[in-house]
């Protein structure tokens, strides 16, 4: 980075160069004169420092040539919050109660400044008060100026923690969903095999439609009135014996038979109606249609209530920002919205 530029002595304007600015325009010769005597030169080249963030504020510059940019770190970035052109000041000015600079400042392209020490602002306001008034209005202007930039940068940072929350909350819905979708594809592959092998073992018709009527059976109504320990003693007792039928992982089939509302005893009325006329290892097979069927239409819903609960995230996004509205007052219901 490079340093701030300190003016060579002797370097001064002339009153011609100081009459067309802003600053000083229409005042009389004597004090151009006065600027032009007091004011130090300071030429900076492209990319070099004025003055830095936190070094004493000791003087008021004033851009003759070129242009000047005021950078602060926020949000750990470096960002542009000021420029000064041609004939505007920047620093330390009469009656403001700055200490420190509180940015630093570039020169983006070649630029002249005339530097003009705080120490000579009481010598200045006895000189021109027509100038002092007008820095006068230019540091009242800075406040103003700084105090839209200080809410706009609260603003920004509320709308950071905003993005930060929405992106969290959609985040997981949306992995839900990558999982869900990953296991149904699983289950696409499955899902033929295992109806292949139902047909190859001849299984039975009435064992068939006890399959299809315990994978389409509703009962979530009845798992809701269980305790979490009657639930859990349901798995147990299934897993169980699906260990004693000799069941790959039975406890993954328990705990899908479980959250779908099977007992024990509906896996033995399908293991009757299998004996009719089905070799043992049909079993098996009927099991594992039942389970892959059974956590597909699961997944199925998982991704429904996802999808669901991301619409409802983007609708509460719509109404708090109010998207696609007329500036129109419209009454609004306190109580609806996220609690």
């Amino acid at each position: 980075m490079t340093t701030s530029k300190q003016p060579g002595m002797g370097m001064r304007f002339s009153r011609e160069e100081l009459r067309p600015l802003a600053i000083l325009e229409g005042l009389p010769d004597q004090h151009l004169d006065w600027f032009a005597a007091h004011g130090e030169r300071v030429v900076l080249g492209p990319g070099e420092h004025m003055f830095e963030r936190g070094e004493p504020a000791d003087s008021m510059w004033l851009v003759v040539n070129g242009v000047i940019q005021g950078f602060e770190e926020i949000g750990g970035q470096s960002l542009l919050v000021a420029t000064t052109e041609r004939g505007q000041v920047t620093g330390m000015l009469p009656f403001s109660r700055m200490t420190h600079y509180p940015r630093y400042t570039v020169a983006p392209v070649p630029s002249e400044v005339l530097r003009l020490e705080a120490s000579l602002f009481d010598e200045m306001q006895a000189v021109s008060l027509e100038v002092v008034r007008r820095l006068v209005a230019q540091m009242s202007d800075r406040v103003r100026g700084d105090v839209r930039l200080e809410q706009q940068n609260e603003k920004m940072l509320a709308i950071g923690r905003l993005a930060a929350g929405i992106a969290h909350e959609l985040n997981i819905p949306a992995a839900a969903m990558q999982r869900a979708v990953a296991r149904l594809a699983e289950h696409r592959i499955l899902m033929p095999k295992l109806v292949t092998a139902l047909a190859r073992h001849h299984v039975p018709a009435e064992a068939l439609k006890r399959l299809e009527r315990l994978r389409s059976a509703d009962r979530r109504g009845e798992i809701a009135t269980l305790t979490p320990l009657e639930r859990s003693d349901r798995e147990d007792d299934l897993a169980a014996w699906l260990e004693a039928q000799s069941v790959s992982e039975p406890w993954k089939l328990a705990a899908t038979f479980g959250d779908a509302g099977l007992t024990v005893q509906d896996l033995l009325d399908v293991d009757t109606a299998l004996r009719v006329d089905a070799p043992e290892p049909a079993l098996t097979c009927a099991l594992s249609w039942l389970g892959a069927g059974l956590e597909s239409d699961h997944l199925v819903e998982e991704i429904a209530a996802a999808a669901q609960h991301i619409s409802t995230l983007v609708a509460s996004v719509k109404s708090y920002s109010h998207m696609d509205r007329s500036p129109a007052h419209e009454p609004t219901d306190v109580r609806a919205g996220p609690r």
